[in-house]
């Protein structure tokens, strides 16, 4: 028969060019090659643009390469994959149609194929020197070839700009252009971005620099345009970390670094990445140019800075999750012993600075204190107000926990306004840290609204470990607000993206959390953390999981298993005390376990952090005390006081929780009072809105068992509002 080619190629396109979605082209690799490499198959998805012949041609390149062999009637992967070329067999496919151009046509798609995937009319008019009318009429005839695609949507930021329709399409292109080809389009199109005297397109400028750099005849052109690549690049980089884009800032300077011979623009290069990489969670990435900044300063000869990027290093180093604070401590201590002559130089008040900083995170508050002395009159007279910020913010919270908490915070507030007003951002994060971590003992209403401030400017600045910083503390103070529904939210976002695990180990107790005082399964959140901690040398996580475990023991009503959770947290992390003590005394509390009850509220009595919300802790087991010793109305009237005042703080969850516990500890003539209806009546609309099945199920348990026959009533009376019956702060 006469040959159909009109539904031949129609067949061919439908079955190899036709457009698939990523998952689609993952599902065709794995039907292709079962057990294909996840890097090689992202690589294959990344470079196919959808198209399947781009698959399948791959596939018999690995085949003949012997990376994938045939085994069983399937292919196999054998062997290390590498980078993966693109196969010769799309190459001369795609060379062949642009080798169907006219001369003129071919030139133009290899002029814009220097520019990228997309370019503008504009650009290409510069790289090619064609005038607007042939340029645009060339550019019609491309897209009626399909190599082209003008973008005509209107909600694109790229509307009116060309692109490939496919990236090998440009990759061939500009592969077949010679070197020196090459370079005079790339500094062509970089004078074209510079004289539109824009910072919005430093990144193109600089990108187009380094390529001719790298393409440049001799070492004297090589060096003249790395020195214009090296601007370019700097350029970008801070632009970039202006931004908050700190991954692509890195990158930038990164590519700078290797086009600088200058020791000491090397090293201040380094520096500047490692601070754009600590805004990120990649803590090896950030070490590794910390570190790399001290051997180029030493390299240079220069003491004083050397000094200085010794304390950087070891402050990045000791601040890093994954790292042991003494490591960092045996670094600056090293440091101090050979620049300890530098004491009254910027190098020395930065090495006294990052040394106290080490004091803090070992628990050292003497020596903390005393460093603190000797380093204040330095940075004050030679102008160092950051250093002179952090001095007070160290001194603040050690003397917190020295049980001087009214001065310590009033000195930690002033530092973190500095810091704000100043944005030393380093500063800033651990100031708002402190304050949003304190508000949970003191009012968690304002930490959560501090901690969501933070969130607001982790955004601004694209800093993922500001924010990472801020998810916990949010969300115990969410917890006790009784905004659970946010708390949801935020813990979904905060663990949505991939993140080493120091970063999330803290979320998955909080996770843990949320399930069981929902009812749900805490199990699984619970065993990611106890995994977490094998590769943490941080003890305070430890803690965190038996928080978390306490409070599912307590969910689940189990009260031995509830108080050794609670032990083990407090023996591990001071801190942990006022977080983990009342969890306890709500247990003994349900158990009516009168020992256990006194033992807590002895701890909490001796507790130094001060706050109205540790204060109404101590008074709610005081309370519940008081009631299991007789003293029934004398009890009453503390639940009284105690349960208005929680509901005067905003405390939702911890309003119900006291009174569960009264219910739990007074008797049954107390328990018919009308204001213990009301009150009941508040507490089951707060867990039923906040979805808290376990302690909605274990107050009506509670009741039910201390009201005899003849308070029936009373009971049911309690699960209906009673008029006048006053609702806490949130529910």
């Amino acid at each position: 028969r006469r040959p159909d080619w009109g539904a031949a190629k129609r067949t061919f396109a439908s079955l190899y060019l036709e457009p698939l979605a990523p998952d689609a082209m993952r599902e065709l690799l794995a039907g292709l090659v079962p057990g294909l490499p996840a890097a090689a198959t992202e690589s294959i998805v990344a470079r196919a643009d959808g198209i399947p012949l781009y698959a399948v041609e791959t596939v018999r390149m690995l085949l003949a390469q012997g990376k994938v062999v045939e085994q069983d009637g399937a292919y196999r992967p054998s062997g290390d994959f590498g980078t993966l070329a693109v196969p010769e067999s799309l190459t001369a496919l795609i060379a062949a149609r642009l080798d169907g151009l006219d001369a003129t046509d071919r030139a133009l798609v290899e002029d814009a194929a220097v520019l990228g995937q997309s370019f503008t009319l504009a650009a290409l008019r510069a790289v090619a020197g064609t005038e607007p009318t042939e340029l645009e009429q060339r550019l019609r005839s491309l897209v009626r070839r399909e190599l082209l695609v003008l973008d005509a949507d209107a909600r694109s930021p790229e509307r009116g700009q060309y692109r490939f329709v496919q990236a090998l399409i440009r990759e061939v292109a500009y592969n077949t252009l010679a070197r020196k080809d090459r370079k005079t389009r790339h500094l062509a199109a970089a004078r074209y971005f510079e004289s539109l005297g824009t910072d919005e397109l430093a990144g193109g400028l600089a990108g187009h620099y380094l390529a001719a750099q790298r393409l440049a005849a001799d070492d004297a052109e090589a060096a003249a345009l790395g020195a214009q690549a090296r601007i370019a690049l700097r350029g970008a980089a801070e632009r970039a970390a202006a931004l908050g884009s700190h991954e692509q800032a890195v990158t930038f300077f990164e590519q700078a670094i290797g086009v600088t011979p200058d020791l000491a623009e090397q090293a201040d290069l380094h520096a500047r990445a490692a601070t754009s990489s600590g805004y990120g969670l990649d803590a090896d990435r950030t070490l590794r140019h910390a570190e790399a900044a001290v051997v180029v300063r030493r390299e240079a000869g220069d003491r004083e800075a050397t000094a200085a990027a010794v304390a950087n290093h070891a402050k990045f180093l000791g601040m890093s999750a994954t790292r042991d604070p003494r490591q960092a401590m045996q670094m600056v201590e090293s440091a101090w012993a050979e620049f300890g002559d530098l004491e009254a130089t910027r190098a020395g008040v930065e090495l006294m600075s990052t040394l106290i900083l080490m004091l803090m995170l070992l628990n050292e508050s003497e020596r903390v204190l005393e460093w603190v002395e000797r380093v204040l009159p330095i940075a004050e007279r030679l102008d160092m107000d950051e250093q002179v910020a952090s001095a007070l913010f160290a001194r603040g919270s050690e003397l917190m926990k020295l049980d001087r908490n009214r001065e310590g915070v009033m000195l930690i507030r002033g530092a973190h306004e500095m810091a704000l007003a100043n944005d030393y951002r380093m500063l800033e994060l651990e100031g708002r840290t402190v304050l949003t971590f304190r508000d949970q003992w003191d009012e968690p209403g304002r930490g959560l609204a501090m901690a969501r401030e933070g969130l607001d400017r982790a955004a601004r600045i694209g800093s993922r470990r500001y924010a990472y910083s801020m998810y916990g503390n949010a969300l115990v103070c969410a917890l006790r607000v009784g905004e659970w529904a946010f708390a949801r939210e935020l813990l979904d976002e905060a663990l949505a993206t991939e993140a080493p695990q120091p970063a999330t180990a803290e979320l998955h107790a909080d996770r843990a959390v949320l399930e069981a005082v929902s009812g749900n399964d805490p199990t699984a959140a619970l065993e990611v953390i106890a995994r977490s901690r094998a590769v943490i040398t941080d003890s305070q996580f430890e803690s965190y999981e038996w928080w978390g475990r306490a409070w599912a023991a307590l969910a689940a009503g189990r009260t031995e298993e509830t108080v050794a959770a609670v032990d083990a947290a407090v023996r591990v992390t001071n801190y942990f005390r006022p977080m983990a003590w009342p969890i306890a005394g709500h247990a003994a509390l349900w158990d009516r376990d009168l020992d256990t009850a006194r033992r807590f509220l002895t701890d909490l009595d001796a507790a130094t952090l001060r706050g109205r919300a540790i204060e109404l802790d101590r008074a709610t087991l005081a309370a519940g005390v008081a009631a299991m010793e007789g003293h029934a109305f004398e009890a009453l009237a503390a639940f009284r006081d105690v349960i208005r005042r929680w509901r005067d703080l905003g405390t939702a969850f911890d309003a119900a929780l006291a009174v569960i516990d009264l219910v739990a500890v007074l008797p049954a003539d107390v328990l018919a009072a009308p204001e213990v209806a009301g009150w009941i009546v508040d507490a089951r609309a707060t867990l039923e809105r906040l979805g808290a099945r376990p302690f909605l199920a274990r107050l009506d348990q509670l009741f039910a068992a201390s009201a005899p026959s003849a308070t029936t009533a009373s009971a049911t009376s309690a699960r209906e509002p009673t008029a006048g019956a006053a609702h806490p702060g949130g529910a």
